[in-house]
């Protein structure tokens, strides 16, 4: 190939791994919390004004408790931890690649009309070939243990 081309070299050529975040999450997210959340799930389904009315009962019930009426700010820590340059200092990218990005996959709560978290954070990094550097070898590290840490202080 050398004597056919001459010379090869390919840049930034993209690497995709998908971080499944959906189980750390159910870890630390509380139960009361996602209770409140599959309610107001419910709520927004076309149901009868009886169950309407049971189902914002049981709401005004739920925010008796510890996170009651701080769901949204909540909601909000917990998006802020999955934007791209936020999300990054969980990960460690090692040999010859390099982080270039990261996107929030499906989230968890598809039916809702706001976002909640992510199933999957999907990492994107990068690498360049040549004919002296045919292959590329990476390892991409997720510290889960930071992300636990901090997921948890949301929750506090």
């Amino acid at each position: 190939m050398k004597q056919d081309f001459g010379y090869i070299e390919l840049r930034d050529i993209d690497f995709g791994v998908d971080v499944a975040v959906h189980q750390d999450i159910k870890m630390k997210v509380p139960s009361v919390f996602k209770q409140q959340l599959e309610t107001v799930m419910r709520l927004l389904r076309p149901i009868g004004r009886s169950d309407k009315y049971r189902l914002l009962n049981r709401l005004l019930s739920q925010q008796q408790h510890k996170y009651g009426g701080k769901e949204f700010e909540i909601l909000g820590d917990l998006q802020d931890m999955f934007l791209p340059i936020e999300f990054k200092k969980f990960l460690e990218i090692k040999k010859d690649f390099h982080y270039f990005d990261c996107a929030r996959g499906k989230d968890f709560y598809e039916t809702l009309p706001f976002p909640t978290w992510p199933k999957s954070m999907r990492v994107v990094s990068r690498t360049d070939l040549n004919f002296e550097t045919p292959a590329a070898d990476g390892l991409l590290i997720f510290k889960r243990k930071d992300f636990l840490k901090d997921m948890g202080d949301i929750f506090k």
